[in-house]
């Protein structure tokens, strides 16, 4: 009898939230996966693709090669991966944007940028959507994943100018496409 309280006490504190000894992981969510390298599993690996933005407008589009590396970070098991862009262009020095897509204890996503920066995720299914603004523009991504493809895209658009009562649409000025072919399974 006392060995069956004390299971079933042990068994309580360790459902507790925030019921753990020192240096002790949480417990973890069994819809989640144990660590990080089967999170979001087939996002996963290093993409290459090309940058374009459409229309070519008169002003000067911006055109890149893209590496984008997803893998787990330094840590196995936060519940975040490594999102890495590499932009290369002839017209522009390299540069580097290293964020982390990041899954909260409530199951939403978040893009962190860095220096407090969060962005709302929505993941769904092989598609990946975000809204922001920056500047003034009205930023929409949406990323599909298609086997060892993946394509992203970024729709650019102005504040309403003449809203209607309870509805204001965003004249888009550009988009931003970049598309993605897996070249390996996993992120260096």
């Amino acid at each position: 009898m006392r060995h069956r309280r004390l299971a079933l006490l042990l068994v309580v504190l360790s459902l507790a939230p925030g019921g753990r000894a020192a240096g002790e992981t949480p417990a973890a969510d069994p819809a989640a996966p144990p660590d990080d390298s089967r999170l979001l599993a087939e996002w996963q690996g290093r993409w290459e693709g090309k940058l374009e933005t459409l229309p070519a407008s008169h002003r000067r589009a911006p055109s890149a090669d893209v590496v984008l590396e997803v893998g787990p970070g330094p840590d196995p098991v936060d519940g975040c991966l490594t999102w890495r862009s590499t932009f290369t262009s002839k017209d522009y020095p390299a540069s580097t944007k290293d964020y982390r897509l990041c899954r909260l204890p409530d199951g939403r996503f978040v893009t962190d940028e860095g220096g407090g920066l969060l962005l709302d995720t929505f993941v769904y299914g092989n598609v990946m959507y975000s809204a922001f603004k920056a500047q003034g523009t009205i930023l929409f991504t949406a990323t599909h994943l298609e086997g060892d493809r993946m394509i992203f895209d970024i729709y650019f658009a102005n504040e309403a100018l003449h809203p209607v009562p309870g509805i204001e649409s965003y004249p888009g000025h550009s988009i931003q496409r970049t598309v993605f072919v897996r070249t390996a399974r996993t992120a260096p």
